[in-house]
């Protein structure tokens, strides 16, 4: 009884993650070749000693300079067309619908080089890792909407109330954005920022393409010239994920101890 009720008591985004861990939605596996990320690095106790601040994630959008949001007017039209034979007449009718309405230009979020199963799984294995690591993750469509849930019109200024929601739920922001690298493993590298929103400081920031470090234990394979150590294979998707969770970490804790 005293499980469950832990069990009921751990943070929704905690929860989340221990579902995501067991039913495939992250990365998962690794290959000897390459050295297993440490998930700390002295982030624990930087982390404990600024006060466990709350952490929001854009991952893939940008927190834009726009004070605004745009919307663009649009029409929609929907023609059915009906054919057939009445009384060995034939006939051809047509039913035209127009609607008119607004949408939002979201300027914030960029497109991905990855398939959206793909991008799922590295964003739900990087939020995931953060929580592991004992990070206080909270949820930014969550926020967003507990700020905006009394906005009566249909053209809200998004971006007014997506600050609101990060100065009253949330203490850094840490955003991810990709960019296509041929040269990187994935195919994409990152740029991570980790901003302090009460006042716009910018905690950490570097750019990366997620290579793991290589294992110098890798076993031994006859050569030209005899014995040398096997070449790695390219990491797989998963390790580039958690080395992306690894150098943030690292990046963090520098941040935050200073």
């Amino acid at each position: 009884m005293a499980r469950a009720e832990r069990r009921r008591n751990l943070p929704l985004v905690a929860l989340a993650c221990m579902w995501a861990l067991g039913s495939g939605a992250v990365f998962t596996g690794a290959s000897q070749a390459y050295a297993a990320p440490a998930m700390d690095g002295g982030f624990a106790s930087a982390y404990q000693r600024a006060g466990r601040p709350r952490v929001v994630v854009f991952w893939n959008r940008e927190l834009s300079e726009e004070v605004g949001t745009s919307y663009t007017d649009v029409m929609r039209g929907h023609v059915e067309e009906r054919a057939g034979i009445d009384r060995g007449e034939a006939y051809r009718t047509s039913d035209v619908e127009v609607t008119a309405g607004t949408e939002r230009n979201d300027v914030q979020r960029r497109s991905s080089e990855f398939t959206e199963r793909t991008d799922w799984k590295f964003e739900a294995t990087f939020v995931s890792g953060l929580a592991q690591a004992g990070v206080n993750m909270v949820d930014r469509a969550m926020i967003v909407r507990r700020s905006g849930r009394g906005v009566q019109t249909n053209t809200p200024n998004h971006q007014a109330i997506e600050m609101d929601a990060l100065q009253g739920y949330a203490d850094i922001l840490v955003e991810v954005l990709q960019t296509p690298d041929a040269d990187a493993p994935s195919g994409t590298s990152f740029r991570v920022t980790a901003k302090r929103i009460s006042n716009g400081r910018i905690l950490a920031q570097f750019v990366t393409a997620g290579q793991p470090p290589v294992n110098t234990a890798r076993r031994w394979v006859a050569g030209p010239t005899g014995y040398q150590r096997a070449q790695p294979e390219p990491p797989s998707m998963g390790q580039v994920a958690h080395q992306l969770v690894n150098e943030t970490l690292d990046a963090l804790a520098g941040g935050l101890t200073r």
